[in-house]
């Protein structure tokens, strides 16, 4: 195991890395690896992955070394890059974070992966004029991604993906149309444009990767205690998703469109009124158009109803409810859509009450039957459990014995133990609250020392 960090020196350049990120004219090339066996004897490592609605990919990491002669703080600052390597492959890529010393006279230090960038980068649209520049929130998404990359550096460098209209691409267009009342992240965008056609993002490395879930089995366990549970406390019948409808009387503007006296049009978060009838005149206070003050009637708001009628034959009913206007005006095709995606998530069903531990002689195995090498094993590929029955005794409904695995933490010690931990996707620890929130800052979790 090998732990090996980019340090960005001095001078603090943007990304360090190897390849490294253009951004402006900061220069990024020619960082010297640092090797964790160059400062101390490494004792420990921790990584973990997620694969779940609001985050994907590589999670966080720890790492604990004795030091040669004593640790020197600041040698690694937070955002330099960190790569750890199992048999020349890599296990985990991410970002540094903070290093804590222990009492006795270890070092543990900590990473996480670029995903939490998505969430410290609000979606913004900017336009330079001749004078003051405008700003102003956006769904947007390309539109907030090139503000982000750009022009503030998110170290995100690579975009891949099924449902890209080309590799390197992002969607077109506005999720919500105007009024936004409050900044979205990107991560909040990502989330929900992924959530409406029931697919997910991740970030491996410094590269998004957008499709849908696994369909194939990676690994297979056949566990002596392959046992799950009812779920029949955290659940949800009903789902209420409240949002901004577009049926008022705004529209976006339109070069094509013929416009009456009258017509009331959005356009970069403005909102205008014409006062002449014409074609291909864009919104600008004169001659075709007044600026109107941005006014929320009553009726703009709208409630997307998902009902599990099959649960409610076996669950007592349970009504949970969810604001989504933040991210603008939206179709109720499209609201409903989300409120069906997220009933799914949390309507009575059966799934694991946890997740178990294998080592390597556990038995646990590729697909094929093959040994699996633990430090591979990621959130977001499917695994096969043969036999998996409810704690009622009962196989699982419809033969189904394959999941999607939600979490993984690996941990590998420098006496040769090594273990890992799967969590299915949900069982993962998160509340109704919490599944039904709008799309906002991921729950980081508890990073503890590497053991």
């Amino acid at each position: 195991m090998q732990v090996t960090v980019w340090p960005r020196g001095k001078t603090r350049t943007v990304v360090s890395g190897p390849l490294g990120v253009d951004w402006g004219a900061v220069p990024k090339a020619g960082t010297t690896p640092l090797p964790m066996s160059k400062l101390g004897e490494l004792l420990s490592v921790q990584a973990s992955t997620r694969y779940e609605p609001g985050f994907g990919g590589h999670d966080l990491a720890s790492w604990t070394i004795n030091p040669f002669g004593g640790y020197a703080g600041g040698i690694v600052r937070p955002g330099d890059h960190v790569r750890i390597v199992a048999g020349g492959s890599t296990v985990y890529e991410g970002e540094f974070s903070e290093a804590t010393p222990g009492d006795d006279g270890t070092v543990t230090f900590h990473a996480r992966g670029y995903a939490y960038n998505l969430f410290d980068y609000p979606s913004i649209k900017w336009i330079p004029l001749v004078g003051p520049d405008t700003f102003y929130p956006t769904t947007n998404l390309a539109d907030g991604w090139d503000y982000a990359t750009t022009e503030l550096g998110m170290p995100i460098s690579q975009i891949a993906g099924p449902i890209l209209m080309g590799v390197g691409a992002l969607p077109t267009g506005s999720y919500g149309a105007a009024p936004i009342e409050t900044f979205n992240m990107l991560g909040t965008l990502l989330t929900a444009m992924q959530q409406e056609i029931g697919e997910r993002w991740a970030v491996w490395g410094r590269t998004l990767v957008l499709g849908p879930d696994a369909t194939v089995p990676t690994w297979r366990y056949p566990s002596p205690d392959a046992v799950v549970a009812v779920a029949d406390t955290e659940y949800a019948t009903d789902v209420y998703l409240w949002y901004q409808a577009t049926a008022s009387a705004f529209v976006a503007w339109s070069a094509a469109t013929a416009y009456v006296i009258g017509d009331l049009v959005t356009k970069d978060a403005r909102s205008w009124r014409a006062i002449a009838a014409g074609t291909n005149h864009t919104p600008a206070e004169g001659a075709w158009w007044t600026e109107l003050p941005v006014t929320i009637p009553l009726d703009w708001y709208a409630m997307a109803i998902a009902t599990d009628a099959e649960g409610l034959q076996r669950f007592d009913r349970r009504v949970e409810g969810t604001d989504y206007r933040s991210l603008g005006l939206m179709t109720s095709t499209r609201a409903g859509t989300i409120a069906q995606q997220l009933l799914d998530q949390v309507k009575g069903r059966f799934v694991f009450t946890g997740g178990f531990t294998v080592g390597p002689e556990s038995g646990f195995q590729s697909a094929a039957g093959g040994k699996a090498q633990l430090a591979f094993v990621r959130a977001g590929q499917m695994c096969d459990m043969p036999g998996l029955r409810t704690s009622q005794g009962n196989l699982m409904p419809g033969g189904s014995t394959s999941f999607i695995i939600g979490q993984t933490t690996y941990d590998w010690s420098v006496d040769g133990t090594e273990s890992l931990q799967i969590t299915p996707m949900g069982a993962v620890a998160r509340s109704l609250s919490q599944i039904l929130s709008a799309p906002s800052q991921p729950d980081a979790g508890t990073q503890v020392a590497a053991a």
